[in-house]
């Protein structure tokens, strides 16, 4: 299909069935397990692992970087949020707090919140969260509100979706210190 200036339209590719009978063991996800639980913990583990995975099967091809890029970033994006979320929740149960996730997708304002459980938890003094200040620091100005990797414009105020972003970010630097620091353990702990 062609418009007016003569670009091709490119259609989506969808799958015939979404949610489609058992095709076999291995490829069948339960999610009857996780449903309704007060743990978010599985649905950021799923974002984690998706991360890993699509970087361990990336080819080596620039072109390939240029476009998973988004996804990418995303995932590991939206692990952290959900940890930091599961983090609230754990403490606030811990305190005797009322119990629930936080609404906000904002990295800054659940990182002071999930910060004071693990120091009251734990050591306040641990090279960890100085690391994890600076990463979520690193990730909230270049993607504020959380729509950054997911459109390529400010999806309220029109323009460029990244305006603080580098104009390259190399994925190897991206991934490996999320995936290898102690930091993920710590964050999976608290």
């Amino acid at each position: 299909m062609m418009d007016d200036d003569n670009s091709s339209v490119v259609w989506p590719d969808v799958p015939r069935f979404c949610f489609g009978p058992s095709q076999g063991r291995h490829r069948d996800a339960n999610i009857t397990w996780v449903q309704g639980q007060p743990d978010i913990y599985p649905y950021a583990e799923g974002y984690r692992r998706a991360a890993i995975a699509l970087m361990d099967s990336m080819p080596e091809h620039q072109q390939n970087a240029d476009f998973l890029i988004w996804p990418l970033a995303f995932l590991w994006r939206h692990h952290i949020e959900l940890m930091l979320k599961d983090i609230i929740s754990k403490g606030r149960r811990l305190s005797g707090e009322a119990t629930g996730f936080p609404e906000s997708h904002d990295l800054a304002t659940l990182w002071r919140d999930a910060r004071q459980h693990i120091v009251r938890c734990g050591p306040n003094d641990a090279p960890e969260l100085t690391h994890l200040d600076a990463a979520i620091q690193e990730f909230q100005s270049v993607d504020p509100g959380a729509t950054g990797f997911r459109y390529p414009f400010a999806i309220k105020q029109g323009g460029r979706g990244l305006p603080h972003a580098p104009d390259r970010i190399n994925l190897d630097a991206f991934q490996t210190p999320c995936r290898h620091c102690p930091i993920s353990s710590m964050l999976c702990a608290a």
